[in-house]
């Protein structure tokens, strides 16, 4: 990085070195701007979300940094494993079928992170780190553009900031709640140099959670009621891994827990660690930890430890364990989950380790258990928030397994499978940080609270990443926000120097084009705790109307069916749409999926020949039960749109038939649900021919902007 001081003017300035900021700078300087980038933290510096979506790699080619990214070395991510019932099996979503260009990463964020700022700074960019950006200045006031009350604020023209003489800064801390904007985010240097002042143009905010501009100035950040969640985690060695020589090794295994109070992830890094992490509502994560708490008697140096051998309990002990945890009250979802494998862990795990020192074996048999530990470190050093974190893993029993013998990175982790065994934890004398930047505590833990804001852009300014809009990371959606932003901001502030349209105009467009985004990940994201929870989620003032008709205007018809709704969106129609979106989740697999794509080609019909195409538009119930009557497999799931059975209709069936059009329509159903997401989870084609305000965006290099709608 430049080691000159930073220019007194700039035509854009970018503040925040994160995915958000580096993607915008990159693409703005590739296009012959000015940019200089700001950035508070010395990189690489730690952060958590580690799992990306296809459509990364497509925005990374956009500003030439996905052969960099690809060469790196990162955990190759083939798809992802999700599991929702404890008694079924879990689906899985393949990313490499639509072709290889389309897999994805699992990265450590600070490398990722890290290589994204080089490449903007290899681009053109000056960038500053260690470098804080305190205040701004603003011209005589216009309004913001977008949804809620209007702000009195001025295009920003000026910025203060501090560099830190030290070494090594401490990076910001969180806000105490993503609305509050403390002086602690903002006030972190130990040993500051004078305050220094920059003029610009232009202005992208990407300062992540601590949101200048969303909680300084226009305070108009809104926490989204119904996910606020309290997310811990911890790095671990030595665990399994899922599906070893399948094609979908390696992947990443989400897990509902199994009280419906949110769920766990397992992903696996290229550096040989395994971030391992639950997401939990918060007011459940208070009252177990309180109960935990009150619970667990103090340790001692006799406390016992416990091994970890890997002892699923039989069919059938699981069947008599049945309870209503997770029932499916929702009919229209209850066909998902009948006639299924029961059987509980992922299909397949083996011992991650480099080099693998354990045999690969299948989670329906036994494997031997590790010999006992003989570490005499006293189980006292343990802390509260490990104890709670440890005593959490044991909600998502896939993960326990796929853990195995595995150990927290600075402890040895000892866990029975039995969930009423305590978990001893030994940790190592000579611990150091499991990720640089993390910290020497083997377990983190932060507020997971999902929000979004009034609007993302005004007159010279634009907001992009967390520092306009969170949302829960279930999707894995982080990343690929980050990047929309970041382009979006790019495309905008093109469009507004070279004239494509109004500045007024390109500030809408930034504003539609992340509100739509975000509503999109909001939704699917909604009804897959809609099904973790078992229950209908409250989120209409969450979603709102005028983001929802943005967002789903094409998802109305094909939830409404016959039913006259109104104009309005409406709590049942909000619903409707969660459960539409819930197909994306069915557990489905690759080899069902080519199987209902060899009897589709017996069909000659065009509705069957589009069904599986998920750029296709999506289909009503209708379409698709006259694709399951030509392939003779209707059933009473595939008949539920149409009101009346398959029997009423004529038809006859066996048992097997019934099986057999259950798994067809479920994986229809996915396909179309998929559909909802593909143009944001696969690549920036959607990104580019959406129309938004009347423009779409112009994805030229040289001539990056906005033109006119067709």
């Amino acid at each position: 990085m430049p080691a000159i001081e930073p220019p007194k003017r700039t035509q854009i300035l970018v503040v925040g070195g994160g995915p958000a900021g580096s993607y915008a700078a990159a693409a703005l300087a590739r296009e012959g701007f000015q940019v200089v980038l700001m950035e508070a933290a010395k990189f690489p510096r730690y952060h958590i979300g580690e799992s990306l979506i296809p459509s990364v790699r497509h925005y990374l080619k956009f500003i030439g940094a996905e052969e960099k990214v690809a060469q790196y070395g990162f955990a190759h991510k083939p798809g992802s494993a999700i599991k929702f019932n404890q008694f079924d099996r879990e689906g899985y979503t393949d990313f490499v079928a639509l072709g290889h260009q389309n897999s994805a990463w699992n990265v450590v964020r600070s490398e990722f992170d890290n290589l994204l700022l080089q490449h903007a700074a290899s681009c053109g960019v000056q960038v500053f780190e260690r470098t804080r950006v305190d205040s701004l200045m603003f011209a005589p006031s216009s309004p913001c553009q977008g949804d809620g009350d209007d702000v009195a604020l001025g295009r920003p023209f000026s910025a203060t900031y501090v560099t830190s003489l030290a070494d090594d800064p401490v990076p910001p801390s969180s806000p105490t709640s993503p609305t509050s904007s403390s002086s602690t985010s903002w006030g972190y240097f130990s040993n500051e140099g004078d305050a220094q002042t920059i003029s610009f143009d232009y202005l992208v905010d990407a300062t992540g959670r601590a949101g200048l501009m969303c909680t300084k100035y226009l305070k108009n950040r809104k926490v989204n009621k119904s996910l606020k969640n309290i997310a811990t985690w911890g790095y671990w060695r030595n665990t399994n891994i899922y599906s070893q020589g399948t094609a979908r090794e390696n992947a990443p295994w989400f897990e509902a827990l199994s009280d419906e109070s949110g769920w766990a992830w397992f992903i696996p890094l290229h550096n040989g660690l395994t971030s391992i992490g639950v997401v939990m509502d918060q007011k459940c994560h208070t009252l177990r930890s309180r109960s935990i708490s009150e619970a667990t008697p103090p340790p001692t140096p006799q406390s016992p430890t416990f091994s970890l051998p890997l002892s699923p309990t039989s069919v059938q002990t699981r069947r008599n364990n049945r309870s209503s945890t997770f029932s499916i009250s929702n009919p229209r979802l209850s066909f998902l989950f009948r006639g299924r494998s029961e059987t509980a862990p992922p299909d397949m795990v083996v011992p991650h380790s480099a080099p693998p020192t354990t045999s690969t074996f299948d989670l329906q048999t036994e494997p031997p258990s590790p010999a006992p530990s003989t570490t005499s470190h006293p189980s006292s050093r343990r802390s509260n928030l490990t104890n709670k974190y440890l005593e959490s893993l044991k909600l998502a029993p896939g993960v326990m397994k796929l853990i195995g013998d595995g150990f927290l990175v600075g402890g040895q982790v000892n866990q029975a499978i039995d969930p009423d065994a305590p978990i001893g934890v030994m940790e190592d004398l000579d611990f150091t940080e499991p990720l640089p930047g993390m910290g020497k505590a083997p377990v983190k833990s932060a507020s997971d609270w999902s929000y979004s804001a009034a609007c993302y852009a005004g007159e010279g300014w634009r907001v992009a990443g967390d520092a306009g809009a969170f949302i829960d990371p279930f999707f894995s959606s982080g990343i690929h926000l980050a990047c929309t932003g970041g382009l979006s901001a790019a495309t905008t502030i093109a469009a507004s120097i070279r004239g494509d349209c109004e500045e007024k105009r390109a500030a809408e467009w930034h504003n539609a084009r992340v509100t739509t985004s975000y509503t999109r990940f909001l939704v699917v994201v909604l009804s897959a705790y809609k099904q973790m929870r078992s229950q209908c989620v409250d989120a209409l003032a969450d979603v709102g109307e005028h983001n929802f008709e943005q967002a789903f205007g094409y998802l109305r018809p094909v939830i409404q069916g016959s039913v006259d709704m109104g104009p309005h969106l409406s709590p049942t129609e909000l619903q409707r749409a969660l459960d539409f979106c819930v197909n994306l989740f069915s557990p489905t697999t690759p080899e069902e999926h080519a199987k209902v794509s060899a009897l589709l080609k017996g069909i000659s019909s065009e509705a069957a020949q589009d069904v599986l195409d998920v750029t296709k538009p999506m289909m009503d119930g209708q379409t698709l039960h006259r694709v399951m009557a030509d392939l003779k497999l209707t059933s009473d799931a595939a008949c539920q749109d149409t009101g009346a059975t398959y029997e009423e209709q004529g038809g006859q069936r066996s048992s097997t038939d019934e099986e057999e059009a259950e798994t067809v329509k479920m994986v229809l159903d996915k396909v179309n649900a998929r559909r909802v997401i593909h143009t944001e989870h696969s690549g920036i084609s959607g990104f580019e021919e959406e129309a938004l305000v009347g423009f779409v965006a112009r994805l030229v290099k040289g001539r990056l902007g906005l033109a006119p709608a067709l």
